[in-house]
């Protein structure tokens, strides 16, 4: 276009020149033109063909840079509509505006919006991610996404070490807490237990989620000698007011045992009631969620029914149910953290005895009182069930329970009862057997420190000797109160020996929790037991009480 244009330009100045020329010739009967006059009209017209010259090189310079640059524009175009190469992906993957995940969705829903066939969402995939590939088994649906970089954070709030792509639809997150037990339990030796170090706690969670609203977690536990899961599930949160879980993982059953991981406890372990009697973890799917601005959560789901099992022994299920209320959490004042509510647990049970040993600094376990286990060495006990008896029957407890936060003072408590059927192996009918307990424990940081529930407490003056920095962390004082009652019939109907074990058990805690920092927190407890009966748990006779020095290590981020 431009070469033509120029073409005609030269051709109408060569007709104005010989206009000029034939003008410029003398008329008949004129005079001939002087000599100087010609010399200077064919100098002018001398440069101005110089000039033609030149302003035609630059038209074919020009014409050649627009044929190359025609050339790139139709290339890119191929490479925006065709896959770029793994790396380049993941570049443009980088995500620091939206992500290749969040393209994908987009492109699905334009497709939905348009009608098309899933073939023609195919095509159009293949269009703007390369195409289905002949290593990929799925064809419709597939988005071909490639390779996703990652970024790496640490959450010093709550959840370790994570790594998320930009857009944080994939998330994996790296948590760990070890617990180390120093136990000594004073007087002359004992029947069962003795006292040493011991490893009580070492846990590792891998969670995260894979697209925002599925989360997951896979978390394992060494508990004195044993290693197994201790969580396994996916939790869909699509909308927080009604959420699913599935796998396994704590059912909604007591305060203590739904709200409150161990690592946030006032003292080292959890009361009585629910230390044996609470269904610790199990296989399930429950619906979860908050209503009311948040200040309404509630549990409800079924379960497989053996405390803390991976193997269901019949058909029959559990139901497990938990509310937690807090009132006045919308508004500033001394009652803003003032939790209450309740659980219960239902179900018809045909399982192994698990307790089968009733203990006051352990939870339950199907470890028999003589059981040589790490875990059997370091918890006393006060009932044991005799070997041939199983849980066999119908399970109905409930629990009601009052949490209260306010600064650095925190205030918990619970009741719980209902029954817990037990019988012999060799058939016999089924033994409801009552249970009763109830619980109250306090605690107070001396230093500053405020919370609005039990968490892990970062001091203002962390723990540090260094000059300039020299701290001494944070300090709790704490006391609690815990009591457990099973009926007379546990030994009237011959589960256990009322010779050697008693039915009631009242429980004191007195001592002070250290937080050094954030992540190192250490227990030291004295724990008192008293027994409506004398036990036989110490060699020398029947005792009446028993005590524990209690020094535990934390150390969880």
């Amino acid at each position: 276009m431009p070469q033509s244009y120029f073409s005609k330009s030269k051709l109408r100045f060569l007709w104005i020149a010989a206009l000029l020329v034939i003008f410029a010739s003398p008329a008949h009967g004129d005079d001939p033109p002087a000599p100087d006059k010609l010399d200077a009209l064919l100098d002018r017209f001398q440069k101005m063909e110089e000039t033609n010259r030149m302003l035609n090189e630059k038209l074919d310079q020009l014409s050649k840079e627009n044929t190359e640059l025609s050339k790139e524009v139709r290339d890119l175009s191929k490479q925006v509509k065709q896959p770029a190469a793994p790396a380049a992906k993941a570049k443009s993957s980088g995500l620091a505006g939206q992500g290749a995940w969040e393209k994908a969705i987009e492109q699905e829903r334009a497709n939905r919006e348009a009608g098309k066939s899933p073939r023609e969402e195919l095509l159009s995939s293949a269009a703007t991610s390369g195409g289905a590939r002949a290593s990929e088994p799925q064809g419709v649906g597939n988005r071909y996404l490639g390779k996703i970089p990652l970024r790496a954070y640490f959450d010093y709030a709550k959840d370790g070490l994570g790594f998320a792509t930009d857009d944080d639809e994939f998330e994996l997150k790296f948590r760990s807490e070890i617990q180390i037990d120093n136990l000594v339990f004073p007087g002359p030796a004992q029947q069962y237990i003795h006292g040493g170090v011991y490893l009580s706690r070492a846990r590792y969670y891998f969670q995260g989620h894979f697209t925002k609203p599925i989360d997951y977690q896979l978390s394992f536990q060494r508990s004195f000698t044993s290693f197994g899961f201790l969580n396994a599930f996916l939790n869909f949160n699509y909308d927080k007011r009604l959420q699913l879980r599935i796998g396994r993982f704590k059912p909604p059953f007591t305060y203590e045992w739904y709200k409150l991981n161990n690592y946030r406890f006032i003292t080292p372990e959890r009361p009585l009631y629910a230390e044996n009697f609470g269904l610790n973890r199990m296989e399930g799917i429950m619906g979860w969620g908050m209503l009311f601005d948040d200040r309404m959560e509630y549990a409800a789901g079924v379960f497989a029914g053996p405390r803390n099992s991976d193997q269901d022994y019949n058909a029959q299920k559990d139901v497990a149910a938990l509310f937690n209320f807090r009132p006045f959490m919308l508004k500033d004042g001394v009652l803003k953290n003032l939790n209450f509510g309740g659980s219960v647990d239902y179900g018809m049970q045909d399982n192994p005895a698990n307790p089968a040993v009733l203990r006051s600094n352990i939870n339950a376990s199907a470890n028999a009182v003589n059981a040589t286990d790490a875990a059997a060495s370091v918890g006393i006990p006060f009932l044991a069930f005799n070997n041939d008896v199983v849980e066999r029957g119908k399970r109905e407890l409930w629990d009601l329970h009052l949490a209260y936060f306010y600064e650095g003072f925190s205030l918990i408590g619970a009741w719980g009862s209902g029954i817990n059927s037990m019988s012999k192996k060799s058939g016999a009918a089924p033994v409801p057997l009552s249970v009763d307990g109830w619980h109250v424990a306090m605690a107070y940081l001396l230093t500053g420190e405020t919370m609005n529930e039990r968490t892990v407490i970062d001091p203002i003056h962390r723990f540090d000797l260094r000059k300039g920095m020299f701290g001494l962390g944070a300090f709790e004082p704490f006391a609690r109160y815990s009591f457990l009652e099973v009926g007379k019939e546990v030994f009237t109907q011959g589960l256990a020996d009322p010779n050697l074990w008693t039915n009631r058990i009242q429980m004191t805690d007195v001592g002070v929790n250290w937080y050094l920092n954030r992540l190192t927190k250490i227990y030291i407890d004295w724990q008192h037991s008293m027994y409506a009966e004398p036990v036989f748990y110490k060699t020398g006779g029947l005792r009446s009480t028993s005590d524990i020095f209690w020094v535990r290590f934390q150390f969880y981020y």
